[in-house]
């Protein structure tokens, strides 16, 4: 038993070749075309609503224009707990592991697939997706959706910031108490959030190519682009940069609309 609950949870990754969707409880932790090395860590604690059993996938595919995987695709991660009760985080163990990699293979292959469970223990409780209704006969769905995206993306381009922060602003508090941070940290995200959009950044319209994407054993769903990432997008002509603005959103059991979870 594992009595210390200040726990805090890292993905530990490295990733090449590939087209990886790495999942805690159905919900990416990356979703990322790869054609380079990735390596990184990365808290995942906000994908743990509370103390359990928690899901977990790997998920390799080929690059874009690929048939198969190549020799060299591979895809390695660990999840480590760490004590976040001192000073400073501090390693204690890894919990689970999971390497995929196309090396060796005697039949080429076009996907990859890992799912495993691990025990996390936590001193919180969230509420994020457990609590939304099953998305899987909701009819119009699309049209819903796009109708929402579209409207954040043309409030935000209006400057009224405000609409936008009070729908992410439950999401917002789960992740910031999952993290163990305080809830000034909302205040720093938004702040942050709304310089980079005052300096230079305009909405690109969601146009072709978007597709929905349901999360949280579909209980939670966002619009990608053709590259995986958010169809939600603001764009900066001068400097080349690109925001993507990812939400997941999920109708809360006894209600009827849609919110950012």
């Amino acid at each position: 038993m594992i009595l210390n609950s200040d726990n805090y949870y890292v993905a530990k990754i490295f990733a090449t070749q590939c087209i990886a969707d790495i999942r805690i409880n159905d919900v990416p932790i990356i979703r990322q075309i790869l054609d380079c090395d990735l390596t990184c860590e990365l808290p995942v604690n906000y994908l743990i609503e509370k103390s359990g059993l928690q899901k977990f996938s790997v998920e390799v595919k080929p690059l874009p224009g690929q048939i198969k995987l190549e020799e060299v695709a591979k895809c390695e991660v660990e999840i480590w707990r760490y004590d976040d009760s001192g000073n400073e985080l501090m390693p204690i163990e890894s919990v689970c592991k999971s390497v995929l990699e196309a090396k060796d293979r005697v039949i080429p292959i076009d996907v990859l697939y890992d799912r495993k469970e691990f025990l996390a223990h936590v001193s919180y409780e969230i509420s994020r997706w457990g609590d939304c209704i099953r998305l899987d006969n909701v009819r119009t769905i699309g049209r819903q959706i796009a109708y929402i995206f579209q409207r954040i993306g043309n409030e935000l381009s209006a400057k009224n910031y405000d609409y936008y922060l009070d729908l992410v602003r439950n999401r917002d508090v789960n992740i910031c108490k999952s993290l163990l941070l305080g809830e000034e940290e909302i205040e720093k995200r938004s702040e942050s959030l709304i310089e980079l959009l005052n300096d230079g950044f305009e909405l690109v319209p969601m146009k072709g190519g978007k597709v929905l994407q349901y999360f949280a054993d579909n209980r939670g769903v966002t619009v990608l682009d053709h590259d995986l990432k958010p169809a939600l997008r603001f764009a900066n002509e001068e400097s080349g940069e690109m925001i993507g603005i990812e939400l997941i959103l999920g109708i809360k059991k006894g209600k009827t609309e849609f919110e950012v979870i």
